[in-house]
């Protein structure tokens, strides 16, 4: 490879696998700003790309001795569907087969955006095929030149997204030696290609089928989709895996933390869902935990359906509900209400102090009143110190201000 400046020729690089077509822009006056864009062509109209080919290379002759293999990725922009100007027929690539003995066979690639029609062809070996043709994404062409010994015939295959769309064979032998080609345009300067080329690539053999999937396969580890552009970023992550988005288009995949199936980052925080058996915090009480994944909820939350939720904001711990009455301790800022008889928890106070139909057992416990009084000291029926309205207090005794609501004196 080597560095081109605008006007340089280019010709065909040969190895052992691969042609490699190296393009320059054929009107830099025009092109220079629009033209090539880092590793991609953005096509514009009279602003394709010409190289030279050597006339040694006879591309009949590749044919039968090792097949040829065409690769081309681009993407279509919507077309101006108002506009009368617009030529329907897009060119990938075009060629020019102007010769000693007249026009020879030539090659070309194209989409028609009105007929919904792929078309690639070296010389008369032509295969076509319809299928709606979409624009704002990515579409990867293969085509491949074989040659049948048995039935002495040659093989076009055009090949999709990795599967084999479309084939023909042809007995004809066909001259097939271009001169130039054109990257966006054709050889009169029109079609041109509506969109970007990323890509354009001669194999000096026959691609299978799953070589040709693999030309656009994840180069990165753990993704479920990659960028065809830029097959080591990952668009898309297998379970267990994150995508970090430090590339062009995507990224790589990262491990979530251990105990998430789905996530976000790598943080415990950062989880989106949990593995079997593990609840994932989703209430306020502590930020810190929120959307960390657990075998057991902490102490403050309660479980439910897979997932830890706050209790109450009096409750040290519950069991299932985020009501008062659902708590099973209480924080040391609010009393607990017991049941005077078992010392059972009703339920946590909002305060530190016994409400008016509650006594206090400790500094930390209140119990509820006998249900004839309005105030008491102690439980039972003979500790009121105060009655509801229509009652009358009986004082228990002269050194005592409890006693029992009654109708009337006696």
């Amino acid at each position: 490879k080597k560095n081109l400046s605008s006007g340089d020729q280019t010709s065909f690089y040969e190895s052992t696998s691969e042609l490699n077509l190296f393009a320059v822009i054929d009107n830099p006056s025009t092109c220079q700003t629009t033209g090539v864009k880092k590793d991609f062509f953005e096509l514009f109209p009279n602003c394709g790309l010409t190289f030279s080919v050597p006339q040694s290379i006879d591309f009949f002759h590749l044919i039968l001795a090792s097949g040829v293999t065409f690769e081309a990725l681009f993407y279509l922009n919507a077309e101006e569907q108002d506009s009368d100007s617009i030529t329907r027929s897009r060119y990938i690539v075009d060629s020019q087969t102007e010769g000693a003995s007249g026009t020879m066979g030539k090659f070309l690639a194209t989409v028609d955006t009105q007929s919904n029609t792929y078309t690639v062809g070296l010389g008369d070996y032509v295969v076509a095929y319809e299928e709606p043709i979409p624009t704002g994404e990515w579409i990867h062409l293969v085509a491949t030149w074989s040659y049948d010994e048995n039935e002495e015939k040659v093989v076009t295959k055009l090949i999709l997204h990795g599967q084999v769309k479309q084939s023909a064979d042809s007995s004809v032998r066909s001259e097939i030696s271009p001169t130039e080609f054109f990257i966006g345009i054709n050889n009169s300067h029109q079609g041109e290609f509506n969109g970007r080329i990323h890509r354009t690539r001669w194999f000096n053999r026959i691609l299978s089928v799953e070589e040709s999937e693999n030309l656009t396969s994840c180069g990165a580890s753990h993704c479920q989709s990659c960028s065809l552009r830029y097959q080591t970023e990952c668009l898309n992550c297998e379970s267990r895996f994150f995508l970090e988005r430090n590339g062009v288009e995507g990224g790589r995949c990262q491990s979530c933390p251990q105990d998430c199936s789905t996530c976000r980052g790598s943080n415990p925080s950062d989880c989106s869902a949990c593995l079997k058996d593990y609840q994932q915090i989703v209430g306020n009480l502590n930020p810190d935990m929120f959307g960390r994944c657990v075998r057991e909820c902490p102490e403050g939350y309660y479980r439910s359906e897979g997932y830890c939720l706050d209790c109450h904001t009096t409750c040290a711990s519950c069991l299932s509900g985020h009501t008062s009455t659902h708590c099973t301790g209480c924080k040391s800022a609010y009393r607990r209400l017991v049941d005077p008889s078992s010392s059972e928890l009703i339920k946590c106070l909002s305060s530190r102090r016994c409400e008016e139909n509650q006594f206090e057992i400790d500094d930390t416990s209140c119990a509820l009143c006998d249900t004839s009084c309005s105030t008491c000291s102690s439980s039972g029926s003979n500790a009121c110190e105060s009655c509801p309205q229509g009652k009358i207090l009986s004082i228990n005794g002269e050194e005592t201000t409890a006693g029992s609501c009654i109708d009337k004196c006696e």
